[in-house]
């Protein structure tokens, strides 16, 4: 064979190699970054779920002790659709890892934590798996040799026994300036509780209840219905419950 024809063929030889060198780097890197498309897309696909049930969760959280008792229970309900997995409950800056999921409608009891300075205001709230905080209801919690257990704040507790509907609910003081309001963003499903905090001097409210019923909205529990806050046997938190059906 001459040596012009071996030249030849060592020269195919070389590019087929080179060929082969090539495909075999570029075979695994194409699946590399397929992979790592995926991986990305399946993150952000993780993250728009979280998103979506971090916006849908929804709790209503109360805080309450026995008299005589510096230790404090917290009482969760869940208002949301989906479940609702708790993992920290926070007594003012002081908080507890938890692991407890509710489901829909249901409701909880954690505790009891026991509070170093249980004289002093104690702000209550739960972090949710999802990264949401909600607070107690009824504000801050005191404890007194006393009384036990109570709030120092003043407050309307509005509450709704439905199971439909669109309702409004208006809290005036005496002079007529609106301390407190909720309106439902469409039809609710279920019970409504929203409690509004007022002012701590002794106060008389003008409340209205109202849902909406065709293109009007009928006042649940008729014009002029007020609260004395405190109420005349001293609780601080005046709670109205009307029939929103």
């Amino acid at each position: 064979m001459s040596r012009k024809k071996r030249r030849g063929i060592a020269s195919i030889l070389g590019t087929l190699i080179f060929i082969g060198i090539v495909f075999s780097a570029f075979v695994p890197m194409t699946l590399v970054m397929k992979q790592a498309d995926n991986v990305y897309e399946r993150k952000i696909h993780e993250a728009t779920i979280s998103d979506i049930d971090k916006g849908t969760e929804d709790a209503m959280v109360y805080a309450y002790g026995e008299t005589g008792s510096t230790e404090l229970s917290v009482f969760i309900t869940n208002k949301g659709v989906n479940e609702l997995t708790i993992v920290r409950v926070w007594l003012n800056n002081n908080s507890t890892e938890v692991s407890e999921t509710i489901v829909p409608k249901a409701s909880t009891e954690m505790g009891p934590f026991d509070v170093t300075d249980a004289e002093s205001p104690l702000k209550v709230k739960v972090t949710t798996e999802n990264g949401n905080i909600f607070e107690c209801d009824l504000g801050s919690v005191m404890y007194s040799e006393v009384n036990g257990w109570y709030t120092p704040s003043f407050a309307i507790s509005v509450m709704i026994m439905s199971d439909w509907g669109q309702y409004e609910i208006i809290v005036e003081d005496s002079g007529s300036n609106e301390v407190g309001y909720y309106k439902s963003s469409g039809n609710e499903h279920d019970d409504i509780s929203k409690t509004f905090l007022v002012d701590d001097t002794p106060d008389t409210y003008d409340v209205e209840v109202l849902k909406k019923i065709g293109g009007g909205w009928n006042n649940l529990i008729g014009p002029g219905y007020t609260v004395n806050v405190p109420s005349a046997a001293g609780t601080p938190v005046v709670i109205v419950v009307t029939d929103g059906t």
